[in-house]
C-alpha cells in the first residue's frame, strides 16, 4: 500500500495526472473510498460514478477521499468478443475517463 502511494505521489510531483476509480462498495458494510486503495492516495483524482439521474450510483463508494463524481451508470465501452464489440457498463472504473 505505500509502494501505491509513493508511485502516485512521484507520478503527480512528475507532473502526471492520476485519476482512480473510488470503488464499487457503495452497498457494503464498508463503503468508505478511504478505504480502499489507490482510493485513499490524497494526490490521486479520486471519482465516484453518478446515474442516470445524476445522483450518486448507489454501488459507488463515497467519503472524504472522493474529489469528483462522474457518469459511471451505463456507459457504452469496448466489449471483449471482438474488435469491434462494444458493451454497456458501470462502475466508477466506467466514471474514471470522463475526468
Amino acid at each position: 500500500v505505500a509502494s501505491v502511494r509513493t508511485g502516485i505521489d512521484r507520478a503527480v510531483a512528475g507532473g502526471v495526472t492520476v485519476v482512480v476509480a473510488a470503488g464499487n462498495s457503495g452497498r457494503t458494510s464498508i463503503p468508505d473510498a478511504c478505504q480502499y486503495s489507490p482510493a485513499f492516495v490524497p494526490s490521486a483524482i479520486t471519482v465516484g460514478a453518478t446515474d442516470s439521474s445524476d445522483r450518486r450510483a448507489s454501488y459507488s463508494s463515497y467519503g472524504s477521499c472522493l474529489d469528483i463524481y462522474a457518469p459511471g451508470s451505463s456507459i457504452t465501452s469496448a466489449g471483449a468478443r471482438s474488435d469491434t464489440a462494444s458493451a454497456s457498463m458501470s462502475g466508477t472504473s466506467m466514471a474514471c475517463p470522463h475526468v
